[in-house]
């Protein structure tokens, strides 16, 4: 029964070291993405700004060409190529910010399975010793994945 239960330890502490890998995992991939996810908001902030810039200048230029073109077709055409460059620029800025918005999610992703991994790891540490079988009861495709590569490892 002692050696049982040393058994049931000695794999509880396998699972926890695979979770503590796990997290340690997450968290760098969290890191990473919120990283990534700062250079984009700040390369989209750029944009941004050269991007209103150039709709200013275009809106300028729109204006200035409309007061001193006296053939109506002339003002029609370059509103027209103004109006298409606008276009342009927003949907340009549509794509940056549904490309932030994916790695947002992302980002959301990985804390959340952060989350759920460190709540395991909680209730594996803070509950009272359980047997080997009642862990193989609650194992998840990624826990037999890990215990499979552990066992593998030690033959």
């Amino acid at each position: 029964d002692l050696d049982s239960q040393q058994l049931a330890l000695r794999r509880t502490q396998e699972v926890l070291h695979v979770h503590s890998e796990t997290i340690t995992t997450l968290e760098r991939t969290n890191v990473a993405l919120r990283s990534q996810l700062l250079r984009l908001e700040a390369t989209r902030e750029s944009e941004q700004h050269t991007l209103q810039q150039e709709v200013e200048k275009a809106s300028f230029d729109a204006l200035r060409y409309s007061e001193t073109l006296l053939d109506i077709e002339s003002r029609k055409s370059e509103l027209q190529r103004v109006s298409n460059k606008v276009t342009s620029l927003n949907q340009l800025l549509d794509a940056k910010n549904k490309e932030v918005g994916g790695l947002k999610q992302q980002l959301d992703s990985a804390l959340t399975s952060l989350q759920k991994k460190d709540q395991e790891l909680h209730y594996l540490m803070g509950g009272d010793p359980v047997s080997y079988t009642h862990l193989r009861a609650h194992e998840t495709p990624e826990h037999l994945v890990c215990r499979l590569l552990l066992e593998k490892k030690k033959k």
